[in-house]
């Protein structure tokens, strides 16, 4: 997601007729392809790839969904796994806490081969019913798709069918949910009407706003616009995406999860100070939630930007900067989540979080979305 891409042309608050017709139907937690969750929704990310984190060792009753990453598309329409996905032993000991587990397909960069998959229909055909052979195979209760991000109008519509023949594969007692953009250039070659009847939720990546793309350094995952951020883009704020698929999209926000990421983004540059182009990389372009403490253990200073409503760390030169989420900004998140009627949050991703055997961020971000301290 490319935080500098911006504007918000042609929005307007008059989607009021469109969010009631979208009322939804609501079936007792399974595929609806058009309800909403019965109950708010709790969903963690939990990669294939090792992260110290096991299935024995995850602490479902956080969550009310597990969605198992990544799963992806060769450009011959095979589905490609590696990891630990899939897992039986997952969906057993999720099943056996009363949690859901979808696999998501796709992820970064996904956009290159599903692409290429959606628009063929013979390449199509083989992917969903590899794809369903995999769900039926391991006990899986739908699928994530996350295709990052389709480029053209071509593949606008490609989605739309992926997701009409995933629908309709899966049937109304399993799930098919999507993670997605809400920034303008992330969502630019998306129809949210489309996809409305075909979709039980989306999750919102309402993160990752700046990054090493960035032609300046600025938040990860802001809940309100910075005054100093050289964007000046209020679509590139947790408040601003969740605003663009209510009115845009025409979206009920009660089929619409929040997301907060475990992990911070790093800019070996002062906070929104400019990037210069071809910088090699950085070492901590990407923190997880867990490496905070030996940063401020190593002199690192903690500030809290109060428009924006989320930490940052400053190095002790004051020659980088690291914008995260803590305790304080997950929970207000949660809060503003639950006052603003969504239908949840989610997580990126659920090892990330994991300090001294207790999951900082989801546990304060559930403390403020259920109304708990």
């Amino acid at each position: 997601m490319n935080g500098k891409r911006c504007g918000w042309a042609g929005l307007t608050l008059g989607m009021t007729l469109v969010l009631l017709s979208c009322a939804a139907t609501v079936v007792g937690g399974a595929g609806t392809g058009a309800g909403a969750p019965q109950k708010p929704v709790v969903l963690g990310y939990y990669p294939s790839w090792p992260t110290g984190l096991d299935p024995s060792h995850i602490r479902y009753h956080l969550f009310t969904h597990i969605a198992h990453a990544f799963a992806e598309a060769t450009t011959e329409g095979a589905v490609r796994v590696s990891g630990n996905l899939p897992s039986r032993d997952l969906a057993a000991r999720a099943h056996a806490a009363g949690v859901k587990v979808l696999v998501s397909v796709g992820g970064a960069d996904s956009g290159e081969s599903l692409g290429v998959v959606a628009a063929d229909a013979e390449r199509r055909r083989r992917f969903v019913s590899e794809l369903m052979e995999l769900v039926d195979r391991s006990g899986y209760d739908g699928i994530d798709l996350d295709w990052e991000f389709p480029g053209s109008i071509a593949e606008r519509d490609a989605l739309t069918t992926l997701a009409g023949e995933l629908r309709a594969a899966l049937g109304p007692s399993r799930l098919l949910v999507s993670a997605q953009s809400g920034s303008v250039w992330g969502t630019r070659f998306v129809d949210p009407g489309a996809l409305r009847g075909l979709l039980d939720w989306v999750a919102v990546m309402t993160y990752d706003v700046h990054g090493p793309w960035s032609d300046h350094a600025g938040h990860n995952a802001p809940l309100r616009l910075a005054s100093g951020d050289a964007a000046k883009c209020a679509s590139n704020t947790v408040e601003g995406q969740m605003q663009r698929w209510r009115e845009w999209g025409g979206w009920p926000a009660e089929r619409l999860l929040v997301g907060i990421p475990c992990y911070g983004r790093g800019f070996p540059v002062p906070l929104h100070a400019a990037l210069r182009r071809g910088l090699p990389k950085y070492p901590r372009e990407y923190v997880a939630f867990r490496e905070i403490e030996n940063l401020l253990a190593n002199g690192w200073k903690q500030h809290r930007d109060s428009e924006a409503d989320v930490p940052w760390l400053e190095s002790p030169d004051g020659k980088e900067f690291v914008s995260y989420d803590d305790e304080v900004s997950a929970q207000r998140k949660g809060e503003w989540a639950r006052r603003n009627g969504f239908g949840g949050i989610f997580f990126w991703e659920i090892s990330q979080d994991l300090v001294k055997g207790r999951h900082a961020i989801i546990e304060a971000a559930r403390a403020g979305f259920f109304g708990r301290q």
